[in-house]
């Protein structure tokens, strides 16, 4: 069931009530897009019958006044026993008395300042005894936190962590025995953002040590210093989605080339904030991905900024970048899977495209 914008007029209200609210007792999966109050009291009846319910996707509009919400929103998900998968986007998770011991899945997007987001972060871990996916964007970075020292806690079933732009500070009082996947500073915007401070990854080195896990995957999301990223990777680590810049491409390739560095390697992404003649100006991504092939590496991912576009024009510039960038193509052939891709459109995937680039390069001549 989805509800997006409901409850705008008595008429509408009537009719959730009377008409949708019934049926509550078939919902498998619930939507809702929380934009006032009297949609919420319109849903008072489905308190109880939400019993084959197994995910919970809530999202509340920022305007939304809390008060109401803090009465009714506890009572309409205390009794869900199927529930096993929740993504909420808002200020209220508080009120909501989710479950959390028995989700697997728990996406939490929280924007609010009076809870200390140690203290959210902290309760989540502890009660979600049978989480294996848990995903934690706290978006104020001003919020309290607590100060005073937490015990140090196991968690044993989380087997993929995801945290946004500003990492929990609870999470140097935790260890996660099971954690196979690690995600970082996740973020959809394509802004530049600075290059992430040595101390912030000592956090993650900390926490990997502790945990003593054999990590498989790391994404991080915001350009890292190659110091850092060796504090962070593991040689278990199979798939490796890393952001880079202008400071930190050269020696992360460098660093890459060497097949000692992640032996164990398969699948291997660069979300670049760079120009394209940039990443293609002379042939060291290209030789780095010949020699990760020979070592095992199944697949390349190259994603560029969705402001960058492959004009006529560029493509003729005469530094020689489009020839390596048609040389990169051309390793499709060779068994290695290589995605080029501009804002999620792969253009080696695209026929017309990769005609352009050669026609650009050979000037209407096949090579």
């Amino acid at each position: 069931m989805k509800l997006v914008g409901y409850g705008h007029t008595p008429e509408a209200q009537v009719f959730i009530a009377e008409s949708i609210a019934p049926t509550s007792d078939r919902w498998k999966s619930l939507y809702l897009n929380i934009r006032d109050f009297e949609g919420i009291q319109s849903l008072a009846d489905i308190l109880g019958r939400l019993q084959i319910l197994e995910s919970l996707y809530l999202v509340q509009h920022q305007g939304v006044t809390r008060k109401p919400f803090d009465e009714h929103l506890p009572k309409l998900f205390c009794r869900v026993p199927l529930l096993s998968t929740a993504s909420i986007v808002g200020s209220f998770f508080r009120e909501l008395s989710l479950p959390l011991h028995q989700l697997m899945t728990l996406y939490l997007n929280i924007y609010e300042q009076d809870v200390p987001e140690s203290s959210l972060f902290n309760h989540c871990i502890e009660q979600g005894t049978s989480l294996v996916s848990f995903t934690f964007y706290y978006k104020l970075s001003g919020a309290r936190r607590l100060s005073e020292p937490v015990p140090e806690m196991t968690q044993q079933t989380i087997r993929r962590l995801e945290l946004g732009s500003h990492l929990p500070s609870g999470l140097k009082y935790f260890v996660f025995q099971g954690m196979e996947e690690l995600v970082l500073f996740q973020q959809n915007e394509w802004e530049p953002t600075p290059i992430v401070p040595s101390h912030q990854l000592m956090v993650i080195s900390d926490l990997l040590n502790r945990s003593k896990i054999r990590l498989r995957s790391l994404a991080v999301y915001r350009p890292i210093h190659l110091l850092s990223l060796n504090d962070i990777v593991m040689t278990s680590l199979m798939d490796l989605f890393i952001t880079v810049n202008g400071e930190t491409l050269n020696p992360i390739i460098r660093r890459l080339v060497e097949p000692s560095f992640l032996p164990g390697l398969r699948r291997l992404s660069l979300r670049n904030h760079l120009p394209v003649i940039f990443m293609f100006k002379d042939d060291s991504i290209l030789s780095m991905a010949v020699l990760r092939a020979q070592l095992g590496l199944r697949s390349l991912s190259l994603v560029i900024p969705p402001s960058q576009s492959l004009t006529s024009p560029l493509l003729r510039a005469p530094s020689g970048w489009s020839t390596n960038l048609l040389r990169m193509y051309k390793q499709k052939g060779s068994g290695l899977d290589v995605t080029f891709s501009i804002y999620e459109k792969d253009v080696f995937a695209d026929d017309d495209a990769v005609n352009e680039i050669i026609n650009c390069i050979t000037g209407g001549s096949e090579t």
